[in-house]
């Protein structure tokens, strides 16, 4: 675990601590936590969306998206294997603008905003 100019704690791959994020919980816990907290958040609207993919001819290809999405990431395995985790705070923000736009778009019943 490394101090960056801005203050920002970043760990890398070969650190003293290994995969341990710096509030000593493992990386894999971390992201299983966050997996899981997106999971109920988007629940709903998930599964709305996959229905209208199923009933409406014109949005059928989104069943190919996590598809496509999924090959892209397999073809480039060994590039992200060999990249660092680095925290990095400016991605609360878009974070945060997510979640809003999640509530939003729920509260004023727009689809397209919730699902963005």
């Amino acid at each position: 675990m490394a101090e960056s100019e801005a203050g920002l704690f970043i760990l890398h791959r070969d650190g003293p601590k290994g995969k341990e994020h710096p509030w000593g919980l493992p990386i894999g816990v971390l992201g299983m936590l966050f997996l899981g907290l997106l999971g109920a958040l988007y629940w709903r609207i998930l599964s709305d969306m996959v229905w209208q993919w199923w009933d409406d001819p014109n949005y059928s290809h989104g069943f190919l998206v996590p598809l496509f999405s999924g090959y892209l990431v397999w073809h480039q395995r060994e590039t992200l294997k060999r990249l660092a985790p680095e925290g990095r705070w400016a991605g609360l923000p878009l974070i945060l603008g997510g979640i809003g736009m999640l509530i939003l778009g729920d509260l004023g019943a727009e689809n397209f905003l919730s699902r963005s």
